[in-house]
């Protein structure tokens, strides 16, 4: 079963923020002479489409573990400082009567940068930045299959990566104090993947057998990552 998050909380601090801002129009002159701007993204995928139904698969995924973020900006150079992170943890179990699995995984993901911000008219900002990146993913797979004899398989993968490489994003103000917007990356990663594997075998008239491997491979890649994440983003 897929654990997701959702951000009720964050979205009715949205939405207070905005009625806020509605009765009380010195709130508009109060953030321009900010010298500092600052502001606090959520991914609203999750929430998204379960508001509105729609078939999942015809979608492609969203692999964006950066789920929540936090940027301060220069009001006058556009020039600011940006991290973000995100736990991702997913369990699957399945059953057919003769084969058992189940899968839990567990991505984590943390990123820190620099960004230029760009007005392009009252309502719409972009901006382009470079990202430092560090990022783990362990997966947890055990099998178990009883018919003439029992044979378990068990595989623990962890897989491990730092890196960096740009980013872009664009936003649109609802309000002075709300925006949505999504992003798209390109970024770079290198690291190790450990994979620790174990199975067994035992049944009436049969021998116990057990057989362990323990393997480290090194990992590389480039990734390309449309804009396929929706934030909800509270400006102050």
């Amino acid at each position: 079963m897929k654990l997701k998050i959702h951000f009720f909380v964050a979205l009715s601090f949205a939405i207070q923020l905005n009625a806020q801002n509605n009765v009380n129009p010195e709130k508009d002159e109060e953030i321009r002479d900010k010298k500092i701007v600052h502001q606090i993204g959520f991914q609203a995928n999750a929430l998204i489409s379960q508001l509105i139904p729609f078939d999942p698969n015809s979608l492609p995924e969203n692999v964006n573990p950066y789920i929540i973020y936090y940027s301060l900006n220069s009001a006058k150079s556009g020039w600011g400082f940006r991290t973000g992170g995100g736990l991702v943890l997913d369990k699957n179990a399945t059953n057919d009567g003769i084969t058992a699995r189940n899968i839990n995984n567990n991505k984590w993901g943390f990123r820190i940068g620099v960004e230029k911000q760009f007005n392009l008219s009252e309502r719409w900002t972009s901006g382009a930045g470079f990202d430092l990146l560090y990022q783990t993913d362990k997966q947890i797979t055990k099998t178990v299959t009883e018919s003439f004899i029992k044979a378990t398989s068990e595989i623990n993968s962890n897989t491990t990566q730092f890196g960096g490489g740009f980013m872009g994003w664009i936003r649109f103000a609802i309000s002075k104090n709300v925006l949505l917007g999504t992003e798209a990356s390109f970024y770079y990663l290198t690291g190790s993947n450990r994979l620790i594997t174990r199975t067994t075998q035992e049944g009436q008239g049969f021998p116990f057998t057990e057989t362990k491997t323990d393997d480290k491979f090194d990992i590389s890649n480039g990734n390309f990552n449309v804009p396929l994440t929706l934030y909800v983003i509270v400006r102050f």
